[in-house]
Order: structure tokens, then C-alpha cells, then sequence
């Protein structure tokens, strides 16, 4: 898990799996609706990125309803990597792949 403080005040955290299947699973980012629209997810995003991502290879997903989180990953650079159906939620689940460097 990754926090992300301003001013010894909690405004947002990331959680990650660094093993998965070879690569990093951006599980969960979540930022406090004051702090919205600031940057802070990009900043959790960015440092995921640049220190917890050794094989280069950064995976996410979402549902498919979830608008505002299809545009965040599309704002970072991912790219609709595939989908899942018949999970236990109402809408499929989509996949997103982003290459954070060249191998």
C-alpha cells in the first residue's frame, strides 16, 4: 500500500501488487473527493510506476461502468488489455496494460 500525505493529513492511497503474474497490478487508488482532480492520483500512479514496477509492465482494471475510472487510466497512458465476465458484479470487468518503460 502506498499513502499519499499533505500536511500529516491522509488525502489519498494507492494498493498494488508487485508480483502478479510477473508484473504490477495497480489493485485500488483512492483519493479524498476534497482532493480530487489535483493531481494526487497521478502522483500514487507515477511513483507505482517508477519504483514498483520492475518488469515494466503495469496492469489495472475496472468495471465497466466506472466512467471516471476508465478515464484516469486512459489519462495515464493505459490500454484496453481485455475484459472479464460472469464476476459476481453487475458489469464486466475491463483490463488495461500500460508499458511504463522500454525493455
Amino acid at each position: 500500500m502506498l499513502v499519499l500525505e499533505l500536511d500529516s493529513k491522509i488525502v489519498g492511497y494507492a494498493t498494488f501488487d508487485s508480483d502478479w503474474l510477473g508484473c504490477t497490478f495497480l489493485k485500488l487508488v483512492v483519493i479524498d473527493l476534497k482532493f480530487r482532480r489535483q493531481g494526487m492520483a497521478s502522483r500514487l500512479i507515477h511513483h507505482i510506476e517508477a519504483n514498483h514496477c520492475p518488469s515494466g509492465k503495469l496492469f489495472s482494471s475496472t468495471e465497466a461502468d466506472n466512467e471516471p475510472s476508465i478515464r484516469t487510466h486512459l489519462q495515464h497512458g493505459f490500454q484496453e488489455s481485455g475484459w472479464l465476465d460472469n464476476l459476481p458484479q453487475p458489469h464486466r470487468e475491463i483490463f488495461y496494460y500500460k508499458q511504463t518503460f522500454a525493455q
